[in-house]
């Protein structure tokens, strides 16, 4: 039994590169990002692969839910970084990142006050206090 596994290892190790989603592993190297598709860097020790569907409302949303779950903290660089991806491909519009900022909220994403996120308006504290 165990030569069976062995040998099964063996010829998959052999057969070549494994075929992932935007990504090829070859035993041996480093990974090959297919599409141009690079991995940036989220903080400094984690990395992220950007896998946007630009013209997708829906990828957009659950983007944006995403971020609030995991990576709230860092939510401006990673709208920002799929923005300028999505520009990059001449995709981008104010309902795309409308739809991101309700994915955000809706998993309790908080936004910053003072934050130039295009869709979101608030308030200063002399307007409160105004009204």
């Amino acid at each position: 039994m165990k030569k069976l596994v062995c040998l099964a290892a063996l010829c998959a190790i052999l057969s070549g590169p494994v075929q992932g989603e935007g990504v090829s592993i070859i035993f041996g190297d480093g990974p090959s990002y297919s599409g141009g598709r690079q991995p940036f860097n989220i903080n400094g020790r984690e990395k992220r692969l950007n896998t946007a569907d630009c013209g997708d409302l829906d990828d957009w949303y659950l983007d944006g839910y995403r971020v609030a779950r995991t990576y709230a903290a860092y939510y401006q660089t990673l709208l920002a970084q799929r923005v300028q991806f999505c520009r990059s491909q001449g995709i981008v519009g104010s309902r795309f990142q409308a739809q991101w900022l309700q994915g955000f909220r809706k998993a309790g994403g908080r936004l910053k006050a003072n934050n130039n996120v295009k869709g979101h308006k608030t308030k200063n504290k002399a307007h409160k206090k105004a009204h």
